[in-house]
Formats: C-alpha cells, sequence, structure tokens
C-alpha cells in the first residue's frame, strides 16, 4: 500500500514537471511569436501585406501561405527564400525608408524561422448570425431619406468571417480590401448594351472573356502570371468599346493604393 502511494506520489511530482516545462516552452514560443512578427510588420509588412507588392500570396503576416510558396523553410533559415533576402541585403531596399535589420532582429528573425515561423494566438473571429445582418440592414435603411432606399444595395462578407475552418483573417482582409474598387458598366450618359448572341451584357461577357484569357496580363514583367485590378480595367474597357462600336465605356474607380491589387494568377 506504502509502495503504491509512492510510486503515484513520484508519477504525480513528474507529470507536475511535465507540464510546468510545457507551458514554459508554450510561453517562450509565443514571446517568439510575437518578437518575430512585430518585426516583419515593422520593417516588411508595409510593402508585403498592407500594398500587396509583387504578389497577393506574399504576404508576411501569413505564415501558413509563406510556407506554401517557398517564402520561409520551417527549420532551414538559409533556405528560406526571406531570409536570403534580408541576409543579402535587398530587404528592405535601401529606397524604401525603412531601416534595415539590427543584428539583434536578424536573430530573432532566424529563430523565428527555425520555429517555423509561429504566429501569435489571437481569438477566433466572432461568429455573426445572418439574423444581426439583417437587423443591420434594417437599421441602416431606416435612417435612410425615403425616396433613396428603394436605390441602396448591400454586400456582406460574413459568410466568409463565419467560415473558420477554411478562411484566413488574411482572406478576410483582402476581400474588404477589394470592396473599394467600384465598376461600373458605362458613363452615367451612356446605355448598356446587350445582345441574345452574348447571352450577357457587353460588360458580363466582357469580364468573363478577360478573366478566362491570359493575355489580360500585360506586366512588363514577362512570365508575371498575375492580373491586377488596372489590367482587368483595361481589358474590358477595350473588348467591350470594341462591341459595342464605342457607344459603352465602363468607369473603375478605385483608391490608388489598391490599383496593382492583384486579383487573379494565371496558371504556370
Amino acid at each position: 500500500m506504502n509502495r503504491f502511494r509512492y510510486t503515484s506520489y513520484l508519477m504525480a511530482v513528474m507529470l507536475l514537471f511535465s507540464v510546468s516545462d510545457s507551458g514554459h516552452a508554450d510561453e517562450q514560443l509565443q514571446a517568439l511569436a510575437a518578437q518575430g512578427t512585430a518585426i516583419l510588420k515593422a520593417r516588411c509588412y508595409g510593402c508585403h501585406g498592407e500594398k500587396f507588392n509583387g504578389s497577393a500570396q506574399f504576404n508576411v503576416m501569413d505564415t501558413a501561405a509563406l510556407v506554401e510558396h517557398g517564402y520561409i523553410v520551417p527549420s532551414d533559415a538559409p533556405g528560406s527564400t526571406l531570409w536570403q533576402r534580408v541576409e543579402a541585403g535587398e530587404m528592405p531596399p535601401e529606397d524604401s525608408g525603412v531601416p534595415p535589420l539590427t543584428t539583434e532582429e536578424r536573430v530573432i528573425l532566424q529563430q523565428w524561422i527555425a520555429a517555423g515561423g509561429p504566429q501569435v494566438q489571437r481569438e477566433q473571429r466572432p461568429f455573426k448570425p445572418y439574423s444581426e445582418v439583417i437587423r443591420d440592414i434594417h437599421v441602416d435603411l431606416t435612417q435612410a431619406a425615403r425616396d433613396d432606399r428603394p436605390y441602396y444595395r448591400y454586400f456582406t462578407l460574413t459568410h466568409l468571417s463565419n467560415n473558420y475552418s477554411h478562411v484566413t483573417d488574411f482572406d478576410v482582409r483582402l476581400y474588404r480590401a477589394a470592396l473599394p474598387i467600384f465598376y461600373a458598366s458605362c458613363t452615367i450618359q451612356q446605355k448598356s448594351y446587350e445582345r441574345d448572341e452574348w447571352r450577357h451584357s457587353a460588360f458580363t461577357k466582357a469580364i468573363l472573356d478577360v478573366l478566362a484569357d491570359s493575355r489580360a496580363d500585360v506586366s512588363p514583367r514577362t512570365g508575371d502570371g498575375l492580373v491586377s485590378a488596372v489590367e482587368l480595367a483595361l481589358g474590358v474597357t477595350d473588348k467591350v468599346r470594341t462591341m459595342t462600336g464605342d457607344r459603352q465605356e465602363p468607369v473603375v474607380y478605385s483608391p490608388d493604393r489598391l490599383k496593382r491589387l492583384n486579383i487573379l494568377e494565371f496558371g504556370k
């Protein structure tokens, strides 16, 4: 009986130390995650995340995308493209106005990559039921002038935000960033044309045709494979004008910072 109690006591002590060590390791990993992501946000995120320079996949705050596209190789900083660019002094570039990483920051970044690019644990996005969406729309409509209400239109990303399993925070942010891009089928003085043989309006058919044609990628960089908001607008406008004999010309309204946003990538 005493031997059983003694053995149980030892097992309990060993388990306690194991849990304590595990908790300490988690704390260290979260501290490294906070330090690593803070460096990337301060030194890289302005161009590779906020402005989407180069590629929409190259968001330094999205570790899964960085690993998937080879920018970081877990446990192998020298073999990671991100580290190679930093080590070579290419990132941040001299003309970016962002100071280079300090020696201490380089050490932390190496450790962060070696640990697999851990992310700071955040609370899950709050679930929003559709009943609340309808309520919000109702409240907004009641505040609008009665004569204006028939012309109000609403767009929601609730279904994406609620999809925790397959839609990341970065995905939600990307969709939100795309919303300010407003594309009108024609100017206010023009008509929007349709024909039976098109099976769509000229505007809709032009969008579908351009998105299916890799020639929409007019970037001077050979093999870019990406279609930006500007490139889409150019392709659609040219096609609509051709289809309608210059009687219809689409108009795009977009903040300058979003015109370079890549919205489509053709397979290579």
